[in-house]
C-alpha cells in the first residue's frame, strides 16, 4: 500500500471512530438530561402532593421544593442541552467527512483518480477536518470511551 492509500485508509478509521465516539458522548449526555427530568418531575411532583396532605405542616413540602429548585438552578448551570447539540452537530460534520473519504478511498481503489488527484482531495477533506475541531464542544476528553470506541472500529473492519 503506498503513502497515499495508508493516508486515507487511516483517515478514514479515524472518521469512523470520531462519528463513534461522538454518538456515545451524545448519547450520554441524552441519558442524564432524560434522569435529571425524572428526577425534577419526581420532585416537583412530590412537592405538590405533600401540600395536599397532612405532611403539607411538615418541612417535607419546603425540602421537596428547595431540592426541585437546586436541581433545576444546577442542571441549568451544566449547560448539558447545549453540549448535547453541539455533540450532534460534530458527529454531523464527522459523518459527511467519513462518506467523503469512503469515496475517495472507492476512487482510488478501482482507479478513477490520479494519485496527484487523491492528494487533493485528501488536503480538502482534511481542511474540513479541521474546521470539525474548531466546532468540537469544550469538554473533556473520555480516555476510556475513546479506547472503546477505536477498538470497536478496529473490530468492525476486523482489524484486531
Amino acid at each position: 500500500m503506498d503513502v497515499i492509500h495508508q493516508a486515507i485508509w487511516r483517515s478514514m478509521l479515524t472518521a469512523e471512530f470520531s462519528i463513534l465516539y461522538w454518538e456515545k458522548l451524545a448519547n450520554r449526555y441524552e441519558e442524564r438530561l432524560k434522569w435529571v427530568g425524572v428526577v425534577l418531575a419526581v420532585f416537583a411532583s412530590g412537592a405538590f402532593l405533600s401540600l395536599l396532605s397532612p405532611l403539607q405542616a411538615t418541612l417535607l413540602p419546603k425540602v421537596i421544593a428547595g431540592v426541585s429548585a437546586a436541581l433545576t438552578i444546577i442542571s441549568t448551570q451544566l449547560k448539558w442541552k447545549e453540549t448535547l447539540k453541539e455533540l450532534s452537530t460534530v458527529r454531523g460534520i464527522c459523518i459527511e467527512i467519513a462518506a467523503i473519504y469512503q469515496q475517495l478511498w472507492r476512487d482510488v481503489e478501482s482507479g478513477a483518480i490520479t494519485t496527484e488527484t487523491a492528494r487533493q482531495r485528501l488536503d480538502k477533506i482534511r481542511e474540513k477536518e479541521i474546521m470539525a475541531k474548531k466546532s468540537k464542544p469544550n469538554i473533556r476528553t473520555d480516555e476510556k470511551l475513546r479506547q472503546e470506541c477505536f477498538k470497536e472500529v478496529l473490530q468492525s473492519r476486523n482489524l484486531t
